[in-house]
């Protein structure tokens, strides 16, 4: 991974601003940035019937249109309260992992927040090395799954 970092350094050293995946989706967005599947988009499947999305579809699972509400993220009191803004937030994983729609596996969420420390690692080496480029701010969590903050919430 560093020598990926050391690569987009480089990039923006030369004057080039890249993009490198879910390690510097971070740095650009202020909100969540998924596909938010089932709550703005849905999948017209080839036989002719909507799905959540396309996974849904190619395991012939379908989502009963009242379970729609529950694929948002409004619904969701996990990712709520998150910021690890580049997760994929999928509700199909969700459902295959967890039997909800709306509440993400712990696995989803170590693996979101893993990406997010080292998109901080990036900006700190952007900060001390190119003081005038700005990105988003990321603030330092005390978790490393929303899940506990959330449990510390409804204490």
């Amino acid at each position: 991974m560093q020598r990926v970092e050391t690569i987009f350094l480089n990039q923006i050293k030369d004057g080039h601003f890249c993009e490198i995946s879910v390690l510097t989706d971070r740095l650009y967005v202020e909100g969540m940035e998924n596909c938010f599947a089932g709550e703005k988009n849905i999948t017209l499947a080839p036989d002719g019937k909507y799905y959540t999305c396309p996974a849904f579809y190619y395991h012939r699972k379908r989502v009963q249109e009242p379970e729609f509400v529950m694929t948002r993220l409004e619904r969701s009191p996990v990712c709520k309260v998150c910021d690890a803004y580049q997760c994929e937030r999928c509700v199909y994983l969700n459902k295959e992992r967890t039997l909800e729609y709306n509440v993400p596996s712990e696995l989803q969420c170590l693996k979101s927040h893993r990406e997010r420390k080292r998109t901080m690692h990036l900006q700190e080496e952007l900060e001390k090395n190119f003081p005038s480029v700005n990105f988003m701010r990321i603030a330092e969590v005390n978790y490393d799954d929303p899940c506990q903050k959330v449990m510390w919430m409804w204490g």
